[in-house]
């Protein structure tokens, strides 16, 4: 059962994670991952999808270093957009957490549309 659940929206775009009990609070998830929306509508914006008017589905896992730096692996991409997923996954390795000597994961879920 997930501890944290949240869910940000935005014109065209919308992101959710789930996060099991770990090291971080809800308020420290939601202040890290809080650029998410900006990324979405950069990489969505100038992707071939959104120029397609394709919406997007996109499942990525977080993983958070003892340190706070993020790696991220894409799960599902639907329909495929290897740019897209590419800008998303780049971008989202850049996001910080501070660090808590232990380690995390978030499964990250998008829903990008036109």
């Amino acid at each position: 059962m997930p501890a944290a659940l949240s869910l940000w929206a935005a014109s065209c775009t919308s992101a959710a994670f789930e996060a099991k009990a770990g090291p971080y609070s809800q308020a420290e998830i939601n202040r890290s991952l809080a650029p998410v929306a900006q990324i979405e509508r950069a990489c969505y914006g100038s992707s071939r999808s959104r120029q397609s008017k394709r919406s997007v589905r996109l499942e990525m896992i977080a993983y958070v270093s003892e340190q706070g730096q993020v790696h991220i692996d894409p799960l599902l991409v639907d329909p495929a957009d290897p740019e897209l997923t590419e800008c998303v996954r780049s971008r989202l390795s850049q996001l910080q957490f501070a660090a808590k000597g232990r380690a995390d994961q978030l499964h990250l879920r998008f829903e990008l549309t036109p």
